[in-house]
């Protein structure tokens, strides 16, 4: 357990990011029926038995209820190698949300995406089911760049493997310290022509939208894409990579900060991209210091914790709680890149998170009406989501014990980061 007190001194900033559409519902706009019609009663029957099937099923099952023109056509699915038992978690999530979003929507589907798998659901009053549909399609993305992110090379050769297993996941490790890990998945009833065509024109949007974007979803009826700086929804395993070392320039020590390939900057590369740590750059300020915003000269924006001299804390007991925040990975997290020591200066390295603290929306009387009661929850379903990850859901149990509107910092109204 890390936490904070008189004797020990842990002033990390973990940022919990809430990407508030990620996991959103799409209900088609093609027909709607009543409750209570028969068509309805199908409807429910089908979804609610869906987690049950699926998981007993080896992650997929299609099938329907009822007789036309009442019939009701199903389909539920999991990534290849997920738990039975997180699949038929995530299917009934998502088939609760369907029937709780797309009441009265004849047809819906949602790729719904977590830390620990993703699943399908998808419902119609038509069949489907081997039929490749492209539209309606979906995207959201980061709204944080790396200039130099590009993954058509990564996803171009990805697709190869998922169009003839319906499935791949795959990471790549970057020239800015950074890692960024992909998964596309196709509904498995299609072939795998239709699934080729399905993901090219996945990443067609990708590159006419999102080039240089560090995280990102394009799903589509028949098949899904998503892009990020962490791994996500239990698609990477051992497969994880740790960011380069080679760029920027790092030291390099004998101890376990190099056993966990954790990153140690240069000072005098950090010095450079604050511009000397200057006033103009200072973004924030607390007990355990100051906060400066920085770049890096291939454009990636960062961070920079410059802890005070007088924290009383030792070197080594900076690096091994170094250590062990940067093996911390959640699509809620904003990741440490990596910390600096040299004489008495502790410094942590951050990627940069946008805008503002909810505590200047919050006691703001103009920018509080911003907040209105579904961002809200959006909020604090992404920050309770942050917190039982650090208190349950990691490798590490980690009780954060200074949660307050003044750590929760937004990217937008509807995208959060939490400090530790």
């Amino acid at each position: 357990m890390i936490a904070k007190d008189s004797s020990s001194t842990l002033w990390f900033l973990i940022y919990l990011t809430i990407l508030g559409v990620v996991c959103a519902q799409t209900c088609l706009e093609t027909g709607y029926f009543r409750q209570e019609s028969l068509y309805g009663i199908n409807h429910r029957l089908i979804l609610t038995s869906l987690p049950t099937t699926v998981s007993s099923q080896d992650g997929f099952y299609a099938s329907s209820v009822g007789q036309d023109p009442e019939k009701s056509y199903a389909l539920g699915m999991c990534i290849p190698g997920a738990d039975s038992n997180l699949c038929s978690v995530c299917v009934k999530a998502a088939s609760d949300g369907l029937l709780q979003s797309c009441r009265n929507h004849t047809e819906a589907f949602w790729w719904r995406g977590d830390n620990e798998t993703l699943c399908f659901v998808r419902y119609s009053n038509r069949s489907f089911v081997g039929s490749l549909d492209l539209e309606p399609s979906f995207v959201v993305n980061n709204s944080r760049e790396s200039k130099s992110l590009n993954l058509t090379e990564l996803v171009d050769s990805m697709i190869a493997t998922a169009s003839s297993d319906s499935y791949a996941a795959d990471s790549k490790a970057l020239g800015d310290s950074q890692v960024v890990y992909a998964m596309m998945q196709c509904t498995s009833d299609i072939s795998s022509e239709d699934c080729e065509t399905c993901l090219r024109g996945s990443l067609s949007q990708y590159q006419s939208c999102c080039l240089g974007k560090q995280g990102g979803i394009v799903s589509r009826p028949s098949c899904y894409f998503r892009w990020d700086l962490y791994p996500f929804s239990g698609a990477f395993g051992r497969n994880t990579l740790f960011p380069p070392s080679s760029s920027p320039p790092v030291n390099q020590t004998d101890n376990d900060v190099t056993a966990s390939s954790s990153v140690q900057f240069d000072f005098k590369t950090i010095e450079a991209a604050t511009n000397k740590f200057s006033e103009s750059n200072k973004i924030g300020r607390g007990g355990f210091g100051e906060v400066y915003k920085g770049m890096f000269p291939d454009g990636t924006e960062l961070a920079v914790k410059r802890l005070s001299k007088t924290s009383g804390q030792g070197d080594e007991e900076f690096k091994n709680e170094a250590v062990l925040v940067a093996k911390l990975q959640h699509r809620n997290l904003v990741r440490l890149l990596g910390f600096c020591v040299e004489g008495e200066e502790k410094l942590l390295i951050y990627e940069f998170v946008p805008n503002k603290s909810l505590d200047y929306f919050l006691f703001n009387p103009t920018q509080q009406r911003e907040l209105d009661w579904a961002i809200r929850f959006k909020i604090i379903g992404g920050i309770c989501r942050g917190i039982l990850y650090l208190h349950q859901d990691s490798r590490l149990t980690i009780i954060h014990r200074d949660l307050k509107a003044m750590v929760i910092c937004l990217q937008s109204t509807r995208c959060v980061d939490i400090s530790l």
